[in-house]
């Protein structure tokens, strides 16, 4: 989605009021900037130095619901994402023409990551019937420890991660979301069919380190057996972050 590029998220939004989101904030070269995330609201779209066709500026509009509106989360165009890539030194790793292909594979890898995050929201807390997504954090360069245990046993660590946070009717709540390849020869050629999505509840309260343990205990149908984890990861890593 839009603010994925960041590597880190600058701004305390727990100490943020009402009135400081909804001021208007503009960055040094005049673009309107999320006070919540601090990344331009409308992305770069011009061509990035050295680009040798036009990309579409076109933008999808997700089911993601957006916290603090009525509306949903909004992806980026494959030029606003082609332009991403050049800022973080991965352009090289893309041809443009494979660019609407990147962007659709990322947003449904992000679809497929909500519908993760309500099975969780869904099993242990469906008192709340408005669950939002409030902001989302790309931390590539960090382990997560059930991603470094995996190392540890051989195993290719996580090709990204992500921090989301959801608004729980009010309260905050944290998921780490490690993306794992699966191996070539058990689903080639199927573009995000073929990345394994671990979602879990961050450890950053006793309430989440509960829905974990009954959530290891329970085990409802999907768990384990889903995009949720990969074969064998689910039998500790409700244990560990």
């Amino acid at each position: 989605a839009e603010n994925e590029s960041a590597d880190k998220c600058p701004v305390d939004h727990k100490n943020m009021t009402k009135d400081e989101i909804k001021k208007k904030m503009y960055d040094v070269y005049g673009q309107e900037i999320d006070p919540r995330n601090r990344m331009p609201v409308h992305g770069n779209e011009l061509p990035s130095p050295g680009q040798t066709q036009r990309l579409s500026v076109e933008r999808a509009q997700s089911t993601i619901p957006k916290s603090g509106s009525d509306g949903t989360w909004t992806y980026p165009s494959p030029q606003q994402f082609f332009n991403a890539l050049n800022r973080k030194g991965k352009a090289s790793d893309v041809e443009e023409d494979d660019m609407e292909t990147v962007v659709q594979i990322h947003n449904k890898m992000n679809e497929k990551t909500w519908k993760e995050v309500l099975k969780w929201e869904s099993y242990r807390h469906c008192e709340c019937e408005d669950i939002k997504l409030k902001k989302f954090v790309g931390r590539p360069s960090d382990l997560s420890p059930t991603a470094r245990m995996n190392t540890w046993m051989g195993r290719d660590p996580p090709f990204d991660r992500h921090d989301w946070t959801v608004d729980r009717c009010g309260k905050d709540v944290r998921y780490v979301i490690d993306y794992y390849y699966k191996d070539v020869q058990e689903d080639a050629g199927k573009d995000a069919e073929r990345i394994h999505i671990h979602v879990r509840p961050a450890l950053d309260s006793l309430e989440s380190a509960y829905d974990r343990f009954m959530m290891k205990v329970s085990k409802p149908p999907w768990a384990g057996s889903s995009s949720s984890s990969r074969d064998g990861e689910h039998r500790y890593s409700n244990f560990v972050t």
